[in-house]
Order: structure tokens, then sequence, then C-alpha cells
């Protein structure tokens, strides 16, 4: 098993739009040695992914797009057979007032086609 940690590729000063991640509050519990190297996404690309995902019924938030794009990224790395998980860690309702809402359309920077998806409980 590996853990992967997302980062915003564009956190050079601290304002990115993926909340919830990048930032420098790092808690007592997690130990960044034993996981492994950090992914970097932009926040356009969990932007574009996270309306993918509320456009086909998964009522997600902008992490959870990095957190997918993350997920793809780190499965061409591994070998065929290899499984791969993440999570979704909240819903889209808190970010009504945000880029993920609102009218504006962000382009990905990557081909990506989101084919079929479980969820396991």
């Amino acid at each position: 098993f590996q853990a992967f940690p997302v980062f915003p590729v564009n956190n050079t000063d601290g304002s990115h739009r993926i909340e919830g991640i990048g930032d420098s509050f790092v808690p007592k519990i997690l130990s960044l040695d034993e996981l492994g190297p950090m992914v970097r996404i932009s926040d356009t690309d969990a932007i574009a992914v996270a309306r993918l995902l509320n456009n086909r019924g998964l009522s997600v938030g902008i992490s959870s797009g990095a957190n997918l794009l993350a997920a793809t990224q780190k499965a061409f790395d591994l070998p065929d057979g290899s499984n791969v998980a993440t999570i979704f860690c909240d819903d889209s309702k808190k970010y009504l007032s945000t880029d993920l809402c609102s009218g504006s359309k962000e382009k990905l920077s990557c081909d990506f086609k989101l084919l079929d998806y479980r969820i396991m409980r």
C-alpha cells in the first residue's frame, strides 16, 4: 500500500482554488515521510474534473477532482493489474459560491475521459 499526497501546482503564494489541500498546516498524526512522492495538480484541472463528475451525478468538491486526477496519474506509473483507490472527501454544496459552480468554462490541460466508475463501501 502506498499513499500519495496531492498538492496544488500553482501554490507559489498560497493562492489556489483547491480548498483544504496545500495549506502549510500539517496535522501531528500525519507523517509525511511515510507517504509517496507528492502529486501536483492544477486547480483549473481539478475544477474541470469535479464539474465532469458532477455532470455524471457525483456531487463532489474541487479537492475530489484533484484526488481523481492524482490517482489517474499514479495509475499510469504502476504495473498492469495494479489497483488504485481515491477518496472523495465532500460534496459540492460547500462550493456554490466558488469557481466550481460559476459559469466559467475551465478547460483540462490533459486528455481525460471518465469511462466508468465504481463505488465501494
